[in-house]
């Protein structure tokens, strides 16, 4: 019976020696396509219970179960590989270049850059990435999505809901980045439809904000539009609906709330019960108010003012495609926006065509044409936050215990002190009359280059033409309003408080901007060594004409147009035009070793006519460094699972223009801001500007930058940090 025992456990302790045997150990090189071992490449088994990595020779040594297993290889700027090992223990293993991350641009001023050798602290973001935000509006799509961003909303009116941008806060210049779409200088953030863009980038350190020079204080935001790709023509349809509400809104106090309080105020400030200025009928008939009710009521004036819901409507209808030959980009698109508060709308078109073409195997060219017209309506009473005896400001001032309207339909106001009264915001919104504000916008951009037979070596040409037009119309109407005096408990037919005559305004203005920029680029590569720079002139003017006037005194008001005014608004006959001109030289020269070691320097000298000649000229200039430590072989050995760490610094100047004012340095004088009286007559002449600013020069900023970039774990976690100083 022990013998059998010891047979038993003699085979359970063979059976587990075989077990413990049956590890294989597999060993093998790794080299990239040149045949150059690769240090530091990840070796592990499918379920990653056992890894290994390669030293200095590339080898590497790994324990698997068996040989029937796979082996997966993993390193940065390389495609990951999945190798069966079909019972080999010797393997060869050879990576082929991610070329897609290796690859991977990103758009700097005046041109793109490869990701890996940027050394200025950009930040970009993706129209995939944008399109997930749940609004219309380009620049609050923004909010959240790039670090360094700060997306300021200050208004939720159809049209003029969209964000205020600043980068890295308010402090530099005026607090306005300058914004660049397709190359392009821009006034403002565009309004065209997301659906047109391709990527949005901002330039946050001084070295890659340096080449836009005295207007780039603030930070830059280059916006890129889409383009064709070669593929066949595909069209695209992107239809949706959006439902806007007020998200929170202050609780005022209701009607029986407002009268017991006050009375409450007035009896701790002394006065007598029989004085309080709601009597024990009043504040009956604001509680209980019956059907025959004409006055008080229980009124909540901003539940009234508000919709519920407000859609706002976007369609885009675009088609790409493109041979080796030609590539074309075209979109239609339609906005309409209604606003939580009635009479207020937005509605905007526009259109996009992107065609490059490459007209010989030197020669490519690109054609960028875009435009929008748009109208929007409001109330002739302002909607805006802090309009004075707006629609907002009527409603705070009403009081919550009046009915809104008497049963014959006419508004009841509030006759408030101070010059106050007469607040119906119901009246103002629908009974002021209109404002409407149309814009008529179009822009072309025609580039061209030519590839010089010097290798690397390129010239280019771009062009660019803008044309605006802009009508503002406000059409004021006077309307009626019962008000009612409280302390008095009587009640007057009135006019409202927003106007008391019925006028016409129209305000018209027109732009245009050419814009020139002649450049010359080079880049190559001598073995380790990467070279490129860039060299350009600028030149841009900008010419804008605006005239305006108005009437008033309409008899009839079915039809607001101007001649029908009997008086004219002397105040508003006006008309004004100015020209801008700007010149300046980019200069831009990078420098890798390897691709470890990276150099990059930036400079722009602009001109501006508004800067005596003396002083007309400035030169902000800017340089940065980086060192791709993960480069290193004994980095690849230590730290195996870090893919990428940039280690970057830079240091630069970039310029304002916030309290320069054209010709300061110019003596002279101001017509119609002078008055003297002759011959017993007012007559009106010339004032003196007083003395001039000589020495006058552009405001710098000096920016200061350190940051690193760093990817782990085969592209799966991203860090990216900076630190800087204005």
């Amino acid at each position: 019976m022990k013998n059998k025992y010891f047979c038993w456990l003699f085979l359970l302790f063979t059976l587990v020696s075989l077990g413990a045997s049956a590890q294989v150990k597999v060993e093998g090189s790794v080299f990239d396509e040149m045949d150059n071992p690769l240090i530091g490449v990840s070796v592990f088994t499918e379920n990653r219970k056992t890894g290994a990595v390669t030293d200095v020779d590339g080898h590497f040594t790994i324990t698997v179960p068996n040989t029937k297993v796979s082996l997966t290889f993993s390193y940065v700027g390389y495609t990951t590989q999945k190798i069966a090992l079909k019972d080999r223990k010797l393997l060869k293993v050879v990576l082929k270049e991610d070329s897609e991350l290796l690859d991977e641009v990103v758009v700097v001023g005046y041109g793109t850059q490869k990701k890996i050798s940027v050394t200025g602290s950009i930040a970009q973001v993706g129209n995939k990435e944008l399109k997930k935000a749940p609004s219309g509006t380009l620049s609050n799509m923004l909010a959240g999505r790039i670090p360094g961003l700060i997306a300021k909303q200050s208004s939720g009116q159809p049209g003029q809901d969209g964000s205020n941008l600043y980068i890295r806060g308010t402090g530099a210049g005026d607090g306005n980045a300058l914004v660049v779409v397709d190359g392009v200088i821009q006034d403002y953030f565009p309004s065209f439809s997301p659906d047109e863009v391709e990527s949005v980038t901002i330039l946050k350190d001084a070295t890659a904000a340096a080449v836009y020079g005295v207007r780039a204080a603030a930070g830059v935001i280059l916006v890129t539009t889409k383009r064709g790709t070669v593929q066949k023509p595909t069209v695209t349809l992107n239809s949706s609906v959006t439902l806007s509400q007020n998200t929170n809104f202050p609780k005022f106090l209701n009607g029986p709330d407002y009268a017991y309080w006050y009375n409450k105020a007035q009896l701790m400030d002394g006065v007598a019960e029989e004085n309080l200025r709601f009597s024990p009928e009043d504040i009956e008939r604001i509680n209980n108010p019956g059907e025959d009710e004409e006055i008080y009521g229980n009124t909540d004036w901003f539940d009234l003012l508000f919709k519920n819901v407000a859609p706002t409507y976007t369609n885009t209808v675009s088609v790409s495609g493109g041979n080796e030959r030609i590539k074309f980009f075209a979109s239609l698109g339609a906005y309409n926006q209604e606003g939580i508060v009635e009479n207020t709308s937005y509605d905007k078109y526009n259109f996009r065509s992107n065609l490059d073409a490459k007209v010989t195997n030197n020669i490519d060219f690109s054609l960028n044409l875009s435009g929008f017209v748009d109208d929007q309506r409001s109330p002739g009473a302002s909607v805006g936050p802090n309009a004075y005896a707006g629609v907002f400001q009527q409603a705070m001032l009403s009081y919550p215990y009046l009915r809104p309207y008497t049963k014959d339909g006419m508004p009841i106001a509030s006759q408030n002190t101070a010059g106050n009264g007469n607040n119906n915001p119901l009246g103002a919104r629908d009974l002021s009359g209109y404002q409407s504000s149309k814009t008529t916008k179009f822009q072309g951009d025609i580039s061209l280059c030519y590839k010089l037979p010097i290798k690397g070596l390129s010239a280019k040409l771009d062009a660019a033409f803008l044309k605006s037009h802009s009508m503002r119309k406000a059409a004021m109407t006077p309307y009626n309003v019962y008000s009612w005096n409280q302390t008095t408990h009587q009640g007057n037919v009135e006019k409202g408080r927003i106007c008391s005559m019925a006028s016409v305004s129209h305000w018209y203005g027109s732009q245009q901007r050419y814009t020139i920029r002649p450049t010359i680029e080079y880049a190559n590569k001598f073995g380790k060594h990467d070279v490129s720079g860039l060299f350009l002139y600028e030149y841009a003017r900008e010419d804008y004409e605006g005239i305006s006037a108005g009437r008033e005194d309409f008899p009839i008001t079915d039809i607001m147009d101007m001649s029908y005014g009997l008086k004219v608004s002397e105040n508003l006959v006006k008309g004004s035009h100015s020209n801008d001109k700007r010149a300046g030289y980019v200069m831009r020269f990078n420098y890798a070793y390897d691709e470890k070691y990276l150099l990059e320097f930036t400079g722009r000298v602009d001109a501006s006519t508004a800067l005596p000649a003396h002083n007309r000229w400035g030169f902000f200039p800017a340089v940065s460094v980086g060192w791709r430590i993960s480069q290193e072989d004994f980095f690849k050995e230590a730290v195996p699972f870090m893919d990428n760490l940039k280690i970057r610094a830079s240091i630069g100047q970039t310029g304002t223009e916030k309290d320069v004012k054209l010709f300061d340095y110019l003596s002279g004088y101001t017509w119609n801001n002078g008055n003297a009286v002759l011959d017993g007559e007012l007559v009106t002449g010339l004032n003196q500007r007083g003395l001039p600013i000589t020495n006058l020069s552009w405001t710098k900023n000096t920016t200061s930058n350190i940051g690193f970039d760093l990817t782990m774990f085969n592209n799966r976690l991203k860090i990216t940090a900076d630190a800087f100083r204005k």
